[in-house]
Parts: C-alpha cells; sequence; structure tokens
C-alpha cells in the first residue's frame, strides 16, 4: 500500500464494503485527491519511467536523480 496505485485500491475496496469516501481516506490518512486524480501524461510519464528502469540497470550505482533528465 506504500504506491498510489495500492492506495487507491485500498480506498476502493474500503468504499465497496460500504464506508463513505471520505472516511476511508480518513482511515487510511490520505488526502481525498488520491482518489480522483488522473495523470495528465500518463504515455510520457511511462515511456519515462521505462527509461530509466533500463538505465539504472545498466548503470545501478547512479541513481533516479542522476539519469532523470533535467
Amino acid at each position: 500500500m506504500n504506491t498510489p496505485t495500492g492506495r487507491r485500491e485500498a480506498l476502493e475496496v474500503l468504499t465497496r464494503r460500504g464506508l463513505s469516501q471520505r472516511k476511508a481516506c480518513r482511515y487510511l490518512g490520505l488526502s481525498r485527491r488520491v482518489a480522483t486524480y488522473v495523470l495528465k501524461q500518463p504515455g510520457k510519464d511511462r515511456r519515462l519511467g521505462d527509461r530509466l528502469l533500463a538505465a539504472s540497470s545498466e548503470v545501478p550505482r547512479f541513481g533516479y536523480r542522476r539519469m532523470a533528465p533535467g
């Protein structure tokens, strides 16, 4: 449950069991924006993530901060 996807899934499970979204967010310690947030550029983000993972396997001692553009 440490990833945003895991938090959304936990939130979805609680709301399916009848808990309101507001109470489920409070129980999980999340902002209510987590439930409604939509990625603005999912394709671009996925490509960048894939490139970072590929580069990190080639040179593991650099971190993502040294590999990230900009």
